[in-house]
């Protein structure tokens, strides 16, 4: 109401740009809402729904060209085009899914239900389901899909896999992470680019006289009817969600099975009608601009050779390690389980780098525009100017429109259209709207529009030492009492007690305290570990810290490592801090890397 526009008519009408500009809302945000009001009051004023073509490089396409159709050579330009360019070729395996699940089921959320529409070669749907009413059931069916899609994909390797919304794709590495279970092939989908988001086509290519952009809502443009009334539909999809909470017999609920069975149905096949609407379209859109869209490029998907080997000999040691391990988990011996671990420790580290990846090149594909509202991000970046300098930098500021956003928790950031780093640090003032960039004097980076989080921490020191411990255990077995060879990490996957010179630790701990205890045995420890676990303040830390003083001054040197550099600062400010009190003379060094570049030297 600042500028008196309270209804749709008056946004609808409203002159931009405005002076003086308005302070909560950026320059390309306002024009997509009053476009959008635009459309819809054309739909209320012709008594029907009506849509139109969010042309190339709009920002320089006035509203007399949009409406006309008749657009300026400038407004031809295509290369930064998405919308309709993003439609990849039609091909006779390609697939249209839609998931129903319930995010609260069994703790962990179950998705119980994997549709799917494939068109036979008559050109009629084919509809198939796989239903999951446990976790168990749940990992069965998701490899049961995931194996029909690569024999599809063998078969016709110009597949694609459509979907309305990013909710598949992200379900389906949500399951993969979850179960462990076909990581490779989900990996080789997301790289040739298999997955094709409706939604986001319709979002970047029309501007419709619709409140929502839900596929329900946009059916009526396709003339696509429904089956199932949606107030029926989701009545048996709430009641469903409280069988499962009450641990009933899903699969007795016949007649909601059915019901959600045939919504589900509805949405894969309103999914295959938008995208032939959509392909129509497209040849209409390219008509109006004289000239071909692109495609997509068709990938292989196919990892690096480097990553294939690397994989092909994770994937034998697995096998070695868990030979002739009983199918029941209950069977297990504790060595055969502790080999089980061993196996699945040795993907831990790129399992966890996946999610990272997978959310990074999600954030890469998007639009200014949808950065903005996507809290991951940040977006609306207009450069400033130098502020400050050091001998061999420049510090440079950016504003931004108000947003929602966690980049300050990054490790770094990253120019999503550059697909590389921003600067060397950064600095966030959510009160003033800015950050502020670091960067070298001589860089020719191109100012950002946008930044994304880039989190990553190289682990591989850390996989090459577990797959050298996996290739000694599988030849040598491990619970091996001969060879004092990883004897501490063996014995930390078979769950062992530590191992101390001399007295058993009962004998050695004897009427101790805790403390004292853990000092030690600390300096009794024969090739093997002391595991200290305990809730936030149980003293952690503070026993730390007083076995490391024990250790130093029996001349010992030791080694601090963690997840991140602020635990290991943590236990080094409470080691300065004890060894103060004890007037002990201690030399430490902390060398952390990339944003915290300071080195800490501690003389006490």
């Amino acid at each position: 109401m600042e500028r008196e526009v309270g209804t749709m008519e008056k946004l609808a009408a409203l002159s931009l740009p405005i002076t003086p500009k308005l302070e909560r809302i950026a320059p390309v945000p306002l024009l997509r809402i009053r476009e959008q009001a635009r459309v819809q009051i054309e739909g209320r004023d012709h008594g029907k729904p009506v849509f139109e073509f969010i042309l190339p490089n709009e920002k320089e396409a006035t509203k007399q060209e949009r409406r006309s159709g008749k657009l300026s050579e400038e407004s031809k330009k295509v290369e930064a085009f998405r919308g309709f360019a993003s439609l990849p070729a039609p091909s006779p395996g390609d697939l249209f899914l839609d998931f129903e699940g319930d995010p609260f089921a069994f703790v962990q959320g179950l998705e119980y239900l994997i549709g799917t529409v494939t068109i036979a070669s008559d050109g009629m749907p084919e509809y198939k389901s796989v239903w999951s009413f446990d976790p168990k059931s749940e990992k069965q069916a998701f490899i049961q899909f995931i194996e029909r899609i690569m024999q599809i994909r063998a078969e016709h390797p110009n597949m694609h896999i459509y979907h309305y919304s990013p909710y598949e794709p992200t379900a389906i590495k949500h399951l993969s992470g979850r179960h462990g279970v076909c990581a490779d092939d989900v990996d080789e989908l997301l790289r040739a680019g298999v997955f094709v988001d409706l939604f986001r086509v319709v979002r970047q290519g029309l501007r419709a006289s619709v409140e929502s952009y839900s596929i329900k809502k946009m059916e009526e443009f396709y003339g696509f009817s429904r089956t199932v009334d949606l107030r029926d539909a989701t009545s048996s999809l709430q009641a469903f969600e409280t069988v499962l909470a009450l641990g009933d017999k899903p699969e007795e609920a016949k007649e909601i099975l059915n019901t959600i069975a045939d919504y589900n149905r509805d949405d894969c096949l309103s999914t295959w009608q938008l995208r032939d609407w959509l392909e129509k379209l497209r040849s209409e859109l390219e008509g109006k601009l004289g000239q071909t869209l692109e495609r997509p490029e068709l990938r292989s998907g196919l990892p690096s050779e480097d990553l294939e080997a690397e994989l092909t000999e994770i994937t034998a040691l697995k096998e070695r390690l868990v030979a002739g391990l009983p199918e029941e988990e209950s069977e297990w011996s504790n060595e055969q389980r502790a080999c089980w671990l061993l196996a699945q420790l040795l993907e831990w580290h790129r399992r966890e780098a996946k999610s990272m990846w997978w959310e990074y090149y999600r954030l890469c594909s998007l639009t200014d525009e949808e950065l903005i509202e996507d809290r991951n991000a940040l977006a609306g970046l207009t450069y400033v100017g130098v502020v400050d300098e050091t001998k061999r930098s420049l510090i440079h500021r950016y504003s931004f429109p108000p947003q929602d956003h966690a980049l300050d928790r990054a490790l770094e950031v990253h120019d999503p259209d550059a697909e590389k780093s921003a600067c060397s640090e950064f600095t966030v003032n959510d009160l003033d709207l800015t950050i502020d960039l670091k960067r070298g004097k001589a860089s020719d980076k191109p100012h950002p529009t946008a930044l994304i989080p880039h989190s990553y921490i190289p682990s591989d020191n850390q996989v090459a030492s577990l797959m050298r411990i996996a290739r000694w255990v599988a030849d040598n077995g491990i619970n091996n009492e001969t060879d004092l060879q990883f004897r501490a990490a063996r014995d930390a996957l078979l769950r062992l007690p530590p191992r101390i010179v001399a007295n058993d630790i009962e004998s050695a701990i004897k009427g101790l305290s805790p403390l004292e205890a853990a000092k030690k045995l600390g300096l009794s420890l024969d090739h093997s570990i002391l595991p200290i676990q305990g809730p936030p303040g149980s003293g952690k830390t503070f026993t730390g810290a007083h076995m490391i003083i024990e250790l130093v001054r029996a001349g010992k040197r030791v080694g601090v490592t963690a997840g991140s550099h602020k635990v290991i600062t943590n236990l080094l400010d409470k080691l300065c801090e004890e060894a103060g009190e004890k007037k002990l003379k201690l030399k430490i060094t902390q060398k952390p890397d990339q944003k915290n570049v300071t080195v800490v030297l501690t003389t006490l």
